[in-house]
Protein backbone atom coordinates (compact mmCIF):
# COMPACT_ATOMS: atom_id res chain seq x y z
CA UNK A 1 0.00 0.00 0.00
CA UNK A 2 2.55 2.30 1.00
CA UNK A 3 4.53 1.81 -2.80
CA UNK A 4 1.34 2.48 -4.42
CA UNK A 5 0.99 5.48 -2.40
CA UNK A 6 4.34 6.91 -3.39
CA UNK A 7 3.38 5.54 -7.14
CA UNK A 8 0.19 8.05 -7.58
CA UNK A 9 2.15 10.66 -6.26
CA UNK A 10 1.96 12.04 -9.96
CA UNK A 11 -1.53 11.54 -10.42
CA UNK A 12 -2.93 15.12 -10.66
CA UNK A 13 -5.95 17.10 -11.82
CA UNK A 14 -6.19 15.30 -15.65
CA UNK A 15 -2.37 14.38 -15.87
CA UNK A 16 -3.66 10.60 -17.18
CA UNK A 17 -6.47 11.26 -18.72
CA UNK A 18 -7.23 9.30 -21.19
CA UNK A 19 -7.54 12.08 -24.22
CA UNK A 20 -5.60 15.00 -23.20
CA UNK A 21 -1.81 15.87 -23.68
CA UNK A 22 0.10 12.47 -24.41
CA UNK A 23 1.05 13.63 -27.62
CA UNK A 24 2.23 16.96 -27.50
CA UNK A 25 5.99 18.41 -26.23
CA UNK A 26 7.35 17.78 -22.99
CA UNK A 27 6.98 21.30 -20.84
CA UNK A 28 9.83 20.62 -18.50
CA UNK A 29 12.37 19.50 -20.81
CA UNK A 30 14.35 21.65 -19.20
CA UNK A 31 14.14 20.80 -15.49
CA UNK A 32 15.23 17.58 -16.74
CA UNK A 33 18.99 15.53 -16.64
CA UNK A 34 20.35 15.57 -19.91
CA UNK A 35 19.04 12.09 -21.56
CA UNK A 36 15.77 11.78 -19.81
CA UNK A 37 13.41 10.18 -22.07
CA UNK A 38 9.99 9.58 -20.93
CA UNK A 39 9.09 6.39 -22.70
CA UNK A 40 12.58 5.00 -21.23
CA UNK A 41 12.00 5.99 -17.39
CA UNK A 42 8.39 4.63 -18.05
CA UNK A 43 10.16 1.16 -19.17
CA UNK A 44 12.16 1.03 -15.70
CA UNK A 45 9.36 1.50 -13.73
CA UNK A 46 6.13 -0.07 -14.81
CA UNK A 47 4.19 1.21 -12.01
CA UNK A 48 3.79 4.38 -13.73
CA UNK A 49 2.47 2.80 -17.08
CA UNK A 50 0.44 0.00 -15.33
CA UNK A 51 -1.27 3.30 -13.59
CA UNK A 52 -1.77 5.19 -16.63
CA UNK A 53 -3.38 1.82 -18.67
CA UNK A 54 -5.47 1.54 -15.30
CA UNK A 55 -6.84 4.85 -15.52
CA UNK A 56 -7.34 4.98 -19.24
CA UNK A 57 -9.49 1.81 -19.02
CA UNK A 58 -11.23 3.56 -16.25
CA UNK A 59 -11.86 7.10 -18.47
CA UNK A 60 -12.70 5.05 -21.55
CA UNK A 61 -15.46 2.84 -20.22
CA UNK A 62 -16.95 5.74 -18.24
CA UNK A 63 -16.78 7.42 -21.49
CA UNK A 64 -18.56 4.77 -23.55
CA UNK A 65 -21.42 4.23 -21.15
CA UNK A 66 -22.24 7.67 -21.28
CA UNK A 67 -22.32 7.93 -24.79
CA UNK A 68 -24.34 4.68 -25.24
CA UNK A 69 -26.75 5.65 -22.29
CA UNK A 70 -27.39 9.31 -23.90
CA UNK A 71 -27.79 6.97 -27.20
CA UNK A 72 -30.64 5.09 -25.76
CA UNK A 73 -28.83 1.99 -25.41
CA UNK A 74 -28.53 -0.37 -22.59
CA UNK A 75 -24.60 -0.57 -21.20
CA UNK A 76 -25.27 -2.81 -18.73
CA UNK A 77 -26.36 -5.71 -21.17
CA UNK A 78 -23.09 -4.63 -23.29
CA UNK A 79 -20.72 -4.66 -20.66
CA UNK A 80 -22.24 -8.09 -19.20
CA UNK A 81 -21.88 -9.67 -22.43
CA UNK A 82 -18.19 -8.16 -23.14
CA UNK A 83 -16.87 -9.15 -19.49
CA UNK A 84 -18.60 -12.91 -20.58
CA UNK A 85 -16.13 -12.39 -24.02
CA UNK A 86 -13.18 -11.42 -22.24
CA UNK A 87 -13.42 -14.04 -19.16
CA UNK A 88 -14.07 -16.79 -21.69
CA UNK A 89 -11.56 -19.68 -22.31
CA UNK A 90 -11.79 -18.64 -26.02
CA UNK A 91 -9.91 -15.19 -24.83
CA UNK A 92 -6.90 -17.47 -23.51
CA UNK A 93 -4.44 -15.73 -25.86
CA UNK A 94 -5.27 -12.50 -24.85
CA UNK A 95 -5.27 -12.97 -21.36
CA UNK A 96 -2.23 -14.91 -21.57
CA UNK A 97 -0.25 -11.43 -22.84
CA UNK A 98 -1.63 -9.03 -20.58
CA UNK A 99 -0.96 -11.84 -17.36
CA UNK A 100 2.52 -11.31 -18.40
CA UNK A 101 2.89 -7.64 -19.62
CA UNK A 102 4.96 -6.00 -16.41
CA UNK A 103 3.05 -3.12 -17.59
CA UNK A 104 -0.40 -4.87 -16.96
CA UNK A 105 0.07 -8.35 -15.20
CA UNK A 106 0.40 -7.13 -11.35
CA UNK A 107 2.21 -3.97 -12.76
CA UNK A 108 5.04 -6.02 -13.13
CA UNK A 109 4.36 -8.84 -15.12
CA UNK A 110 2.96 -12.38 -14.37
CA UNK A 111 5.65 -15.20 -14.90
CA UNK A 112 5.05 -17.45 -18.24
CA UNK A 113 3.91 -20.52 -15.99
CA UNK A 114 1.52 -18.18 -13.78
CA UNK A 115 -0.10 -17.32 -17.16
CA UNK A 116 -1.20 -20.49 -18.17
CA UNK A 117 -5.32 -21.08 -18.60
CA UNK A 118 -5.53 -17.28 -16.64
CA UNK A 119 -9.71 -18.02 -17.37
CA UNK A 120 -9.49 -20.63 -14.83
CA UNK A 121 -7.78 -18.53 -11.99
CA UNK A 122 -10.17 -16.19 -10.51
CA UNK A 123 -7.17 -14.81 -9.03
CA UNK A 124 -5.60 -13.52 -11.80
CA UNK A 125 -8.75 -12.90 -13.57
CA UNK A 126 -9.58 -9.99 -11.35
CA UNK A 127 -6.84 -8.36 -11.79
CA UNK A 128 -7.23 -8.58 -15.48
CA UNK A 129 -10.81 -7.16 -15.62
CA UNK A 130 -10.01 -3.70 -14.15
CA UNK A 131 -7.95 -3.57 -17.84
CA UNK A 132 -11.02 -5.35 -19.88
CA UNK A 133 -12.01 -2.12 -22.25
CA UNK A 134 -15.60 -2.70 -23.18
CA UNK A 135 -16.66 -3.23 -26.60
CA UNK A 136 -13.26 -3.71 -27.45
CA UNK A 137 -12.27 -7.18 -28.71
CA UNK A 138 -8.31 -7.79 -28.63
CA UNK A 139 -7.87 -5.31 -25.03
CA UNK A 140 -3.96 -6.27 -25.33
CA UNK A 141 -3.73 -4.75 -28.60
CA UNK A 142 -5.43 -1.41 -27.80
CA UNK A 143 -3.49 -0.89 -24.62
CA UNK A 144 -0.04 -1.47 -25.94
CA UNK A 145 -1.32 1.04 -29.10
CA UNK A 146 -1.70 3.94 -25.98
CA UNK A 147 0.66 6.65 -26.08
CA UNK A 148 3.23 6.75 -23.45
CA UNK A 149 2.35 9.98 -21.07
CA UNK A 150 5.57 12.05 -21.17
CA UNK A 151 4.02 14.81 -19.15
CA UNK A 152 2.96 13.13 -16.58
CA UNK A 153 5.85 10.70 -16.26
CA UNK A 154 8.57 13.79 -16.49
CA UNK A 155 6.00 15.19 -13.63
CA UNK A 156 6.98 12.48 -11.82
CA UNK A 157 10.26 12.22 -11.62
CA UNK A 158 10.71 16.16 -11.03
CA UNK A 159 8.27 16.34 -8.10
CA UNK A 160 8.99 12.68 -6.87
CA UNK A 161 11.27 10.38 -8.74
CA UNK A 162 14.64 12.40 -8.87
CA UNK A 163 14.80 13.34 -4.86
CA UNK A 164 13.80 9.49 -4.05
CA UNK A 165 16.73 8.32 -6.14
CA UNK A 166 14.81 6.49 -9.20
CA UNK A 167 16.75 5.75 -11.96
CA UNK A 168 16.05 8.04 -15.19
CA UNK A 169 17.87 5.97 -17.73
CA UNK A 170 20.05 2.41 -18.16
CA UNK A 171 23.63 3.21 -17.42
CA UNK A 172 26.58 2.99 -20.01
CA UNK A 173 28.72 0.47 -20.06
CA UNK A 174 31.31 3.01 -18.73
CA UNK A 175 29.03 3.64 -15.75
CA UNK A 176 28.42 -0.53 -14.53
CA UNK A 177 31.58 0.08 -12.26
CA UNK A 178 30.23 3.93 -10.46
CA UNK A 179 29.19 2.89 -6.94
CA UNK A 180 25.62 2.47 -5.98
CA UNK A 181 22.89 4.64 -3.80
CA UNK A 182 24.35 5.83 -0.72
CA UNK A 183 22.40 3.91 2.02
CA UNK A 184 22.36 7.44 4.11
CA UNK A 185 19.44 8.86 1.78
CA UNK A 186 18.04 5.35 1.56
CA UNK A 187 18.00 4.84 5.82
CA UNK A 188 16.72 8.17 6.07
CA UNK A 189 13.55 8.24 3.35
CA UNK A 190 12.88 4.78 4.93
CA UNK A 191 11.74 7.12 8.01
CA UNK A 192 8.66 8.94 8.10
CA UNK A 193 9.71 12.65 7.98
CA UNK A 194 8.99 14.68 11.24
CA UNK A 195 9.09 18.28 12.31
CA UNK A 196 12.77 17.20 13.89
CA UNK A 197 13.67 14.97 10.70
CA UNK A 198 12.41 16.36 7.82
CA UNK A 199 12.56 14.96 4.66
CA UNK A 200 16.01 14.48 2.83
CA UNK A 201 16.06 14.51 -1.07
CA UNK A 202 18.68 12.89 -2.56
CA UNK A 203 20.73 15.43 -4.65
CA UNK A 204 22.16 12.51 -6.68
CA UNK A 205 20.83 11.29 -10.43
CA UNK A 206 21.28 7.18 -10.90
CA UNK A 207 21.12 5.00 -13.95
CA UNK A 208 20.09 1.16 -13.79
CA UNK A 209 21.95 -1.46 -15.21
CA UNK A 210 19.90 -4.50 -16.70
CA UNK A 211 19.37 -6.15 -13.40
CA UNK A 212 18.20 -3.23 -12.07
CA UNK A 213 20.78 -2.59 -9.74
CA UNK A 214 21.55 1.38 -9.52
CA UNK A 215 24.78 3.79 -10.19
CA UNK A 216 25.77 7.04 -10.00
CA UNK A 217 25.25 8.43 -12.85
CA UNK A 218 28.85 10.12 -14.22
CA UNK A 219 28.97 13.88 -14.44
Amino acid sequence: MKKLYQYTMFLMAGALAACSSMEVSDPYEDSLPAGFNARVYGDLHPELRYLQLKDYVVYYNRYLESTVTKNGGDFSAMKAADEANFTAATNEANLAAMCSSKFIGGASGHSAESCVNVSADASLMMELKEFNLIGVTDDFAALESVPYDNVAFSQQYIMFGQSHGWAYRYCSDAEFANPGRDSLYIKKQQNKATADQPFQPDPNFYCADQTGALHLVNP
